[in-house]
């Protein structure tokens, strides 16, 4: 298990399901997910950011499982 900043635990299977949707999103992604995630509005503008923001939360979260 692991506990979050707000106190809440996460069992391994909740952390496994996180990282595989992560993993999922970073490999199909859209411009309009760029958008409404606050990353621009082209793939040229954001996805750069969007793709280490994201790899780093599975490493942290892989990381702790």
């Amino acid at each position: 298990m692991m506990l979050t900043n707000q106190g809440m635990y996460l069992r391994e299977q909740d952390l496994n399901t996180i990282i595989m949707a992560l993993t999922y999103l970073k490999n199909d992604y859209t411009p309009e997910d760029l958008e409404s995630l606050g990353f621009g509005n082209t793939i040229d503008e954001g996805w750069d950011k969007f793709e280490t923001v994201v790899q780093e939360l599975i490493s942290e979260l892989t990381y702790k499982s």
